[in-house]
């Protein structure tokens, strides 16, 4: 089962961002590689804490089911999964929902002008370091392109790049699923597929250098295709979210063991 937090990760690593990941003296050879974002990250007996990272999208807005959070639990529990969601909020979450926990948190952007309203910084040093999950689902970035000055897929992707860094600092061996974000109907399409596409170069990076990430290559279908999958332009039906969901398992299942 992967460490919580501080626990043994890749060797120290420095990403685009310019922010060293020191990580100690952890065993990068054995996982590095285009392979290390498929190795076996925890066993599913193990009662692995996973965290849904995130802005409205995680919470569940414009849903009935905590969005795609309470589907994806269905498709774990009925897999044998010993887990549990963990987080400091449970707003979106259905009051019978069993694991409402997450850190979905609305309208949040990566990093924001202000330094307010934003996941970088203390809200993802207080909730690495409170739960210290050993899986991080991350689905960030949706805010930022709905603002003019931080539009751009460069800049935004370099937001991530630089979350990834703080959530690595904190905990070298949490993995992290990273799902691209979905287009909307004030943001050109060209600009959305740019910023998914620098994310998957800045996952590949971080998977290169043996740290414990995947990227959900199979989300952008599940989710995109018209208003029938964005009714409001920005946030998926329900349907789309239980297809989400189905996206997430994949994905987990594929760094999990017997």
């Amino acid at each position: 089962m992967l460490a919580g937090c501080g626990g043994t990760g890749p060797a120290s690593f420095v990403p685009d961002s310019g922010i060293l990941v020191d990580s100690g003296s952890g065993d990068a050879g054995a996982d590095a590689g285009a392979d290390a974002g498929r190795s076996v990250w925890f066993r599913r007996d193990a009662g692995v804490k996973i965290m849904p990272l995130g802005d409205s999208i995680t919470e569940g807005a414009q849903a009935e089911l905590g969005g795609y959070r309470w589907p994806l639990e269905d498709l774990l529990v009925d897999a044998g999964y010993a887990f549990d969601y963990v987080g400091s909020v449970r707003k979106g979450s259905p009051a019978a929902m069993p694991r409402p926990w997450h850190e979905g948190h609305g309208g949040y952007q990566i990093e924001s002008a202000d330094g307010g309203n934003q996941l970088a910084g203390a809200v993802v040093d207080s909730a690495l370091r409170t739960y210290q999950p050993d899986v991080i689902l991350l689905l960030a970035g949706t805010n930022n392109l709905n603002f003019p000055d931080t539009l751009y897929p460069d800049r935004t992707s370099a937001m991530y790049d630089r979350l990834l860094a703080q959530i690595f600092s904190l905990s070298p061996a949490v993995g992290v699923v990273a799902s691209p974000v979905p287009w909307k109907t004030s943001v050109p399409s060209d600009q959305v597929s740019e910023f998914n596409a620098r994310v998957v170069a800045i996952v590949d990076r971080y998977a290169d250098a043996g740290f414990h990430i995947a990227w959900v290559a199979g989300m952008t279908d599940a989710i995109d295709g018209g208003v029938v999958n964005l009714p409001d332009g920005i946030h998926p039906s329900q349907p789309a979210y239980g297809r989400m969901a189905e996206q997430w398992f994949r994905t987990l299942d594929s760094v999990s063991g017997q």
